[in-house]
C-alpha cells in the first residue's frame, strides 16, 4: 500500500485553480442546446433544452454527478470540460418561468438513436427535475370549491356578505365559474369551516389560455418577489398571482386576448408589489 501525504492549503488551493466552474451568462432568447438551471421553490436542477415552445421548454436533466461506470462512453457528453450526462429519456416539459440562468450550450444531435441511460440513474437524482416538471398541477384548484361552499350551507347572500361582494359575484363563486384570491379565502374559511389552503386547492381551474400566460419567464422576478415579501413559496406565490389577475379580470367582466392577458398580470403585479413597498 502506498502512503499519501496529506493535502497542504497549497495543494487544494492548485487543485481549485484547475476547475472550471461555468458562469450564467446574459442571452437573447431560448434555443436547443442551451444549458439552464432551472429553480423554483426548493427545486432546483440543471436541463438541457430539447425544444421551445410559447412560454414552456422541452428539457432533459443534464447530471454532472453521476456514476459513470453504468454508462458507456457513447452516453456521455462534455460540458465546460465536464463529462456528463443529458438524461434524453427523461425529458419533460417545463415552464420557462422556472428558467433561472442560462450556462451555456452543448452539443446535441439532430435526432437521438440512443437511449441515455436513464434506468440506470437512481431516481432521486432526477426528483428535483421531475417536480420542476410536475410543479402546475399542485398549484391548479381541483373546482370543488362551488360544493365544499354549499356543503357548508353558505349561499349567496352569506358568501355576499363574508366577501364583500356583489350577489352576481356571489353565485358565480358558488357555481365554481369564479376562484378566490388569498384574501378572500382568509375571509370566508371560517364560516366554510376550512382553511384558506383548503380552500385554495378547491378553486376552478385557471382557464388554459391563463395557464400558457403565466408560464412565461417575463413574470420570474416580480412572482418570486411578490412570494418572498408574503412568505410564500414560489408555487404558492404563482398560485396567488394568476388566481388574483384572473378574479380581477372576472370582476371587470371584460374579453381577454393574449396582450390583454399581459396587462391583466401586469397590472396586478404592478399594483401588489406597490401596495407591499408602501407597507413595508
Amino acid at each position: 500500500m502506498v502512503d499519501l501525504r496529506p493535502l497542504t492549503r497549497d495543494d487544494l488551493v492548485a487543485m481549485a485553480r484547475r476547475i472550471s466552474i461555468p458562469q450564467s451568462r446574459a442571452v437573447e432568447g431560448r434555443r436547443r442546446g442551451q444549458v439552464w438551471r432551472a429553480s423554483w421553490s426548493d427545486s432546483s436542477s440543471l436541463v438541457v433544452l430539447l425544444d421551445v415552445g410559447l412560454n414552456a421548454v422541452s428539457a432533459a436533466p443534464l447530471l454532472l454527478d453521476f456514476d459513470r461506470s453504468s454508462f458507456e462512453e457513447k452516453q456521455l457528453s462534455t460540458f465546460s470540460g465536464i463529462s456528463c450526462l443529458v438524461v434524453t429519456s427523461h425529458s419533460r416539459e417545463i415552464a420557462e418561468i422556472t428558467l433561472d440562468g442560462c450556462f451555456g450550450e452543448i452539443s446535441l444531435p439532430d435526432e437521438f438513436t440512443d437511449e441515455s441511460g436513464g434506468d440506470n440513474v437512481a431516481i432521486d437524482e432526477l426528483a428535483d427535475f421531475d417536480l420542476l416538471a410536475g410543479w402546475l398541477s399542485e398549484a391548479s384548484g381541483d373546482g370543488t370549491l362551488g360544493e365544499k361552499l354549499r356543503r357548508a350551507g353558505l349561499t349567496p347572500p352569506s358568501v355576499a356578505e363574508a366577501l364583500t361582494v356583489t350577489r352576481p359575484t356571489a353565485v358565480a363563486i358558488l357555481r365554481g365559474q369564479q376562484p378566490l384570491s388569498k384574501h378572500q379565502a382568509e375571509l370566508i374559511s371560517e364560516p366554510a369551516r376550512l382553511t384558506a389552503e383548503q380552500l385554495l386547492a378547491a378553486n376552478p381551474s385557471l382557464p388554459t389560455e391563463w395557464l400558457l400566460e403565466l408560464k412565461s419567464g417575463a413574470y420570474r422576478s416580480r412572482v418570486k418577489e411578490f412570494a418572498r415579501r408574503r412568505k410564500l413559496t414560489d408555487i404558492e406565490g404563482w398560485r396567488d398571482v394568476g388566481y388574483g389577475a384572473f378574479a380581477l379580470a372576472a370582476r371587470q367582466n371584460t374579453k381577454d386576448g393574449a396582450g390583454r392577458l399581459q396587462a391583466r398580470v401586469d397590472a396586478f403585479l404592478n399594483a401588489a408589489l406597490g401596495e407591499a413597498s408602501a407597507d413595508a
